[in-house]
């Protein structure tokens, strides 16, 4: 019976290039030994692989959250953006891929051999070509020309991990380990090859089409969308749909980009780092669902955990499951044992279904009584407009966009109960209740004048757009109005508002960058349910906003910005006559950021230049004088 120090020999022999015995005779004696000691003893060994595989196997920086606020012992993603900035890396652009949660496999293309994770320290690695051989020619059909090495994540897809005994494993990522280390052939042939990175002859790295085509594309410091895209990942398990199989991930990886024409997935390894959704997870259970009205009519359910569940020392009694249709998914129960996972935001991943009866869904409004309006069971709301909840949500989410600072929650549910507010214009109106609501218990003169106060300085301080953002449109936030204003403008907008015309005429315009028909078809929605107080809360508008923007430039000249940078728009006005240069006397005008106050800002002042915000140059800039 061959011994396992001779099968190492004989493997070691054969990947120096100077083999003892042939394939086939080493396959024989491996399975014999196999057969006499099971297949957990099948031995492997560490073999050196070429440069190129090692280069595209290093271990990344890894960042646990994106921005400074997360928990303690994180490292946060912009102590990573500060480090490039220092480093003079400001405006390249980012490529943010989904980091799947399998073992990584790396084939050398010149050899057609395949290793997985070794010690990368020092150059080797675990060879498991036997397993992987015959995908080759697919393989192939995946790169360019010279590519000279490969990068994939073996992992399963989740139906093929719970329709087969590979479920026995505690995860997906347990039971890929173990076909590794088995070599079990039968189990590799269930295992995907999602390609990560690839090598070229000349060094470059590149991320491979199939997976580049679910990549989200931004820049360093769009923090909201890569905290969205994280988010959205944890709503849907921790897990990703590629080439329609779902696949479990553990975080994201951000590379910076280094995109040609011809290959625009290159990025620079030597700055990307992982973000890492730590997978913590615990059991629980589930006491009830709580379905919360938001202040838009929208029907959220939150589940409640009791006792609740404890995650180093954070406390988490309450879930929310974001929509409806998890409830249905999960077919939840009262007293159902629930698995929860903590990373970014608590997370409620299935149920064991063992509770004592089922948790229906609700059909009727929990605050008017009337039927919900079930467009399906990710998106349901109360679209009664007389609903007392709907109303007060919406003075409420109109005092916290505007920014009116003195006006809490707390305190217009009380000028709500006693009907001095029950439209969001009455907010505008309070100084014809000012005995009546200074004699309130808890409130008086001093808090009066406070509202009055915090009301004046929120629309002295408004833009446009804020106002616009603060109306009660579904799902029409004030991103999207300054798109809106910067394509119609803010004359015909607000006529329109108060003439009625409004839903015609946001129809006609046609395409407008980033506002797709769904949020056009929203916005023509919420006009016409809202159209009554939309036109008198037209009359608050302040002046200033709707007078058309003063133009004393009489020729062209030099452009200076501030607080920002937009090469777009910088080039934009250089095809339309205009000069960008540095701040000087002799500039026509400068452009801050929004809001943005600065020297350059205050000196233009003093020298009487023009300063218009960003958001008003495509207004007139571009016209001919």
């Amino acid at each position: 019976m061959v011994t396992k120090e001779e099968l190492e020999r004989y493997q070691k022999a054969d990947a120096q290039g100077h083999p003892l015995i042939s394939d086939e005779e080493y396959d024989r004696l491996m399975e014999e030994y196999v057969a006499e000691h099971g297949e957990s003893s099948r031995p492997f060994l560490r073999q050196k692989q070429s440069s190129s595989v090692n280069d595209i196997v290093g271990t990344l920086d890894k960042r646990y959250g994106v921005r400074t606020t997360m928990r303690d012992n994180q490292k946060p993603y912009t102590e990573w953006v500060e480090k490039l900035k220092k480093g003079g890396i400001l405006s390249a652009p980012i490529i943010i891929q989904p980091k799947f949660d399998g073992c990584s496999v790396a084939c050398d293309i010149q050899s057609k051999r395949f290793y997985t994770r070794g010690d990368y320290d020092n150059g080797e690695s675990i060879d498991v070509t036997e397993l992987f051989a015959d995908r080759m020619d697919e393989i192939l059909g995946m790169i360019t020309d010279d590519t000279i090495a490969i990068k994939f994540e073996a992992i399963l897809d989740h139906d093929t991990y719970r329709n087969t005994e590979l479920r026995n494993y505690k995860r997906p990522r347990d039971a890929v380990q173990a076909t590794l280390s088995s070599r079990n052939k039968e189990y590799a042939k269930r295992i995907t090859l999602v390609p990560l990175r690839a090598i070229t002859k000349s060094q470059v790295q590149y991320i491979p089409e199939d997976l580049f085509n679910i990549c989200l594309k931004s820049k360093f410091d769009d923090y909201a969308l890569i905290e969205d895209y994280i988010k959205s990942i944890l709503n849907d398990g921790a897990t990703i749909r590629f080439s329609e199989k779902t696949y479990s991930i553990d975080g994201v990886v951000v590379s910076v980009s280094l995109a040609s024409k011809d290959l625009p997935s290159i990025i620079d390894p030597t700055h990307e780092v992982a973000i890492k959704i730590l997978f913590n997870v615990k059991t629980g259970t589930l006491k009830t669902i709580d379905f919360q009205f938001g202040k838009q009519g929208r029907i959220t359910p939150v589940a409640i955990l009791d006792p609740p569940v404890m995650f180093d020392n954070v406390k988490v009694d309450h879930v929310t499951l974001s929509t409806l249709q998890r409830v249905v998914d999960m077919q939840l129960r009262h007293n159902d044992t629930v698995r929860v996972m903590y990373n970014i935001v608590p997370y409620l991943i299935d149920s064991m279904g063992d509770g004592d009866y089922p948790i229906p869904v609700p059909q009727k409004c929990p605050i008017c009584g009337e039927p919900l309006d079930y467009l399906s069971y990710k998106l349901v709301r109360c679209s009664n407009p007389n609903c007392k909840g709907l109303r007060l949500g919406a003075i409420i989410r109109h005092a916290e966009k505007m920014k009116m600072f003195g006006l809490g929650k707390g305190v217009i549910q009380k000028l709500y109960d006693e009907e001095f507010v029950l439209r969001i214009s009455d907010l505008y109106d309070l100084r014809k209740w000012d005995d009546c609501i200074a004699q309130m218990p808890g409130f008086g003169y001093t808090s009066y004048e406070n509202m009055i106060k915090s009301v004046d300085t929120a629309l002295a301080n408004a833009t446009l757009e804020r106002f616009l953002g603060a109306l009660p449109f579904n799902d029409t936030d004030e991103k999207t109005w300054k798109l809106v204003v910067n394509a119609v403008g803010r004359e015909k907008l607000i006529k329109s508002m108060v003439d009625g015309t409004f839903p015609e005429m946001i129809m006609s315009v046609g395409y407008i960058p980033n506002v797709g028909t769904g949020k056009i078809q929203r916005m023509v929605d919420g006009y016409l349910r809202n159209k009554d107080e939309l036109q008198e809360l037209m009359e608050w508008v302040p002046a200033k906003l709707k007078e058309p923007l003063p133009v004393h430039i009489t020729q062209k000249g030099r452009v200076c910005f501030t607080g920002f940078r937009d090469k777009n728009l910088e080039q934009e006005l250089e095809e339309n006559g205009w000069e960008v240069g540095g701040f000087s006397k002799d500039c026509k005008l400068i452009v801050p950021d929004l809001d943005y106050d600065s020297d350059k800002v205050r000196r233009a002042k003093e020298l009487g230049l023009e300063i218009f915000t960003k958001d008003m140059v495509p207004e007139f800039l571009f016209q001919p004088f």
